[in-house]
């Protein structure tokens, strides 16, 4: 859903191996069920994923970004064998050299190399807290049926302002107010605490 912060998104661009797995790992069912209520259109690309040759997910999910780029108004970054630490950079310069708005779905990480933004856990201490009051409970008496096991954590929003001026994005006043991490001239800035 913070994908809407971007008013005016039509085309959303998802790539993803056509396997179950890989549209489970990409949330393409997600996807949809948003772009039916907000009112955008979803554009796919499939590119392999679940394969030893790193090299050539990687070159499958490039080749897909030029395929959708002049379709498409941003895209999702998901997680797929195509996106490592080696192809995020000619990630990012596509989506910059296409002008796109990108989203990463890995989280902050990716944000920090140059993907525009991303809703994310920033990291797990709280899901580890969670879980050790889980254990601590059980081991003092609790049984495991009687305990919560739903834990929601808030996610946190990061922005690459660097990435927003390089393709001519200028966000909000509220987009920049919600977000938790900056990217301003490489370096990571907490927004607010």
């Amino acid at each position: 859903r913070f994908f809407f912060f971007f008013s005016k998104l039509k085309r959303l661009g998802v790539i993803f191996e056509h396997s179950e797995t890989g549209k489970s790992y990409a949330g393409v069912d997600t996807a949809m069920r948003l772009s039916k209520e907000r009112s955008f259109e979803i554009v796919t690309c499939s590119a392999i994923s679940d394969i030893p040759d790193t090299a050539r997910c990687e070159q499958e999910y490039l080749n897909c970004i030029e395929k959708i780029a002049p379709e498409i108004d941003a895209i999702y970054i998901t997680l797929h064998g195509g996106v490592t630490g080696h192809s995020i950079p000619k990630i990012v310069e596509k989506t910059i050299h296409h002008r796109l708005l990108s989203f990463s779905q890995a989280g902050l990480d990716e944000v920090d190399k140059g993907i525009l933004t991303s809703l994310s856990r920033i990291n797990f201490k709280k899901v580890g807290l969670f879980q050790a009051a889980i254990i601590a409970n059980v081991f003092n008496g609790a049984a495991p049926g009687e305990l919560p096991q739903v834990f929601e954590e808030p996610l946190n929003i990061s922005l690459n302002i660097d990435t927003a001026q390089a393709i001519g994005f200028f966000p909000s006043a509220d987009m920049i107010a919600a977000a938790d991490v900056l990217i301003i001239n490489g370096t990571q800035r907490k927004a607010k605490d």
